[in-house]
Formats: structure tokens, sequence, C-alpha cells
């Protein structure tokens, strides 16, 4: 296996490892899920789901996001040996950063050095504390774009309920 080939390895676990996750929040709660979506959505089982919850959809937020505030400030004792994907790259590919060159390659590196505003997580102004500055930023990303894809998905549902 390339090193190039480790990343996309990685990336699978961790899509199977979100899918758990999903599983796991549907099966104890499917109405976190359905009601965003759908009120009065079937559940599983074929029933319909109750969407009043004890637990409001505001809450269950709040504590996802308190969830990632707390890991993201365990980076701080992150050790500095490298990783798993940094250790199996250079095992595999004998360098630390192993990639193809020319081409569209270096356009895209181009393209990221111009973009990126934390490079290695650090910059003067989060004062060493880089790695948990890049972890929530990243967090509010992902978390941003799961609100807009709720968004959209509702007003591709809406759009499809008037047309019916």
């Amino acid at each position: 296996m390339s090193g190039q080939c480790i990343p996309v390895v990685i990336g699978v676990v961790e899509g199977i490892v979100t899918a758990a996750i999903l599983t796991f929040v549907y099966a104890a709660r499917p109405q976190i899920l359905l009601s965003s979506i759908t009120p009065g959505i079937s559940g599983a089982s074929g029933t319909e789901v109750n969407t009043s919850s004890s637990l409001p959809v505001k809450k269950i937020i709040i504590i996802f996001a308190c969830i990632a505030i707390a890991l993201t400030g365990l980076s701080l004792f992150a050790s500095q040996h490298p990783d798993g994907l940094e250790w199996a790259v250079f095992n595999t590919a004998g360098t630390n950063v192993p990639g193809a060159e020319g081409g569209i390659f270096d356009t895209f590196a181009s393209i990221q050095e111009r973009l990126s505003f934390m490079p290695d997580y650090d910059t003067a102004a989060t004062g060493g504390f880089g790695a948990p500055v890049a972890g929530l930023i990243g967090a509010v990303l992902v978390f941003a774009l799961a609100i807009a894809a709720v968004f959209i998905i509702r007003i591709v549902k809406k759009d499809r309920n008037r047309k019916a």
C-alpha cells in the first residue's frame, strides 16, 4: 500500500465510526435525527416516532458542543511523537511527507498555501494553543456545514411537497 492510500483508509474508518455513532443515536433516540428533517416520520420499526422529547434538540446541541470543546482541549496533551498515520506513511513511503509532484498537485499545493490561515496549527494569535483553536474552528465549520445541509434538505422537501 502506498503512503498516499493511507489517508483514504483513515477516512473510511472515520466514516464507519461516524455511521456507527449515527446508528447508535438513531437506535436510542430516533427523534433527534428525524424531527429535524420531517416531523411525524415513521421510525425503523414502522411506528410513528414521537418527536416530543424529554431532552430538546437545543440541549443536545449544547451537550455535543461541550464535548467538542473538551476533546479539543485534550490536544494540549498530545504527544510530539508521530501519530499512527505519520508513522504508517513514514514506514511505507520512507518519508514524512509523501506526495506527487507536478501538474494538478502543484496547483492544489499553491491554493492550499494561499488559503491556509493556520499552517501547522500555529499562529501568533493563538499564543501556543494552535491545536485546540484549530480543533474548535474545525468543529464549528463541520457544524455549520451540517446545519446548512439540514436547511437544504428542508427546502428541497418543502419544494417537493408543494409540487405534489
